[in-house]
């Protein structure tokens, strides 16, 4: 007797399982997806809120009130340190920049960040930080 292949239906549930298995972390730490405020060295809160689809919206708290920014982010854990990139600034002191970045997490509810600006077009090997300074931000995940 041969042996009974599994139905395609059960293929097709494992591979969702893989994919929402994907979503909630990485194995070399834990997601980026969610709402993360921080402060950085001036005393301006961030609020970077980052989508499971890639979106991503950077909102500046400063004495001349609040700028926003919706973006696009790119995050690699096989990276070490693992790098956070934001890009495609439409408006504002970013405008046609990126933001490369580096991550150190301190646990999985927070992690400290440091970006510099760049061009897309660059990729963000010659600007992006190789290690974190006293300006790294860092960001606690809200609710």
């Amino acid at each position: 007797m041969m042996p009974r292949r599994p139905p395609a239906r059960s293929s097709i549930c494992l591979f969702l399982l893989a994919v929402l298995a994907a979503c909630q972390g990485t194995p070399t730490g834990p997601t980026v997806v969610g709402r993360w405020v921080g402060t950085d060295g001036r005393g301006t809160q961030q609020t970077l809120v980052l989508a499971a689809d890639g979106s991503a919206q950077w909102t500046v708290e400063g004495r001349a009130g609040s700028q926003s920014f919706d973006v696009r982010y790119r995050f690699d854990a096989t990276k070490t340190p693992q790098q956070l990139d934001l890009l495609g600034f439409a408006s504002g002191p970013l405008q046609g920049l990126s933001l490369y970045g580096i991550v150190e997490w301190s646990r999985p509810e927070a992690f400290r960040f440091e970006a510099e600006p760049g061009l897309p077009t660059d990729g963000g090997d010659s600007v992006r930080p190789v290690q974190l300074s006293k300006r790294a931000i860092v960001f606690v995940r809200q609710p």
